[in-house]
């Protein structure tokens, strides 16, 4: 009676394993894109958001799209993914989509050939070490009166004499935003 349980527990085991071999595995792909040297992804089906990145860290020139479509829908452009663009040493250009409302951790960290950036006037978040190491990075115009956050070290090691410039609007909330940034003391701040 012991030798029948144990064949019928084999069995059944054995069943049990044929059925995951051959049952079909469906995986949900992600959704993206490719276009202009960039990578598109869906982060979010119901609000309709995408995120953006570098297909290649040798990219040279950056437009990033205000929407995109893929699989025939349409999605707003609303970040740059975290270490979406880290270490693009070629990169001198970046013109951001006018919904970006976040810029990831480290996206832009080590990309050590752009010269100026623009914050658009959508972005609220720009997160850690987003511009860390762009070492040739020397003007920044900030034209979000949206921005609610800058992580920290985000402009640490960029030009000794960087100039950021507020949008007409310099308050003590920009500097208590700035303060954790990286922002050194021969960095101008208007």
């Amino acid at each position: 009676m012991k030798t029948a349980t144990r064949r019928r527990i084999v069995y059944l085991l054995a069943a049990v394993m044929l059925l995951f071999v051959f049952l079909p595995v469906r995986a949900e792909a992600a959704a993206y894109i490719k276009s202009g040297g960039l990578t598109y992804t869906v982060t979010s089906t119901a609000k309709k958001t995408a995120s953006v990145s570098a297909s290649s860290t040798a990219i040279k020139k950056a437009a990033i799209q205000d929407t995109v479509t893929i699989a025939g829908k349409s999605y707003k452009v609303t970040s740059v993914e975290a270490g979406g663009f880290k270490g693009c040493k070629k990169l001198t250009s970046v013109t951001l989509g006018k919904n970006i409302l976040k810029i990831g951790k480290s996206a832009f960290q080590g990309c050590k050939k752009i010269k100026s950036f623009t914050i658009t006037g959508k972005v609220r978040t720009i997160g850690a070490k987003a511009f860390m190491n762009c070492t040739k990075l020397q003007t920044i115009y900030m034209k979000s009166g949206k921005l609610k956050s800058i992580g920290t070290k985000a402009f640490l090691n960029i030009n000794p004499r960087a100039v950021f410039v507020f949008n007409g609007k310099y308050t003590d909330k920009m500097i208590l935003l700035t303060r954790t940034a990286g922002i050194e003391s021969t960095m101008t701040v208007r």
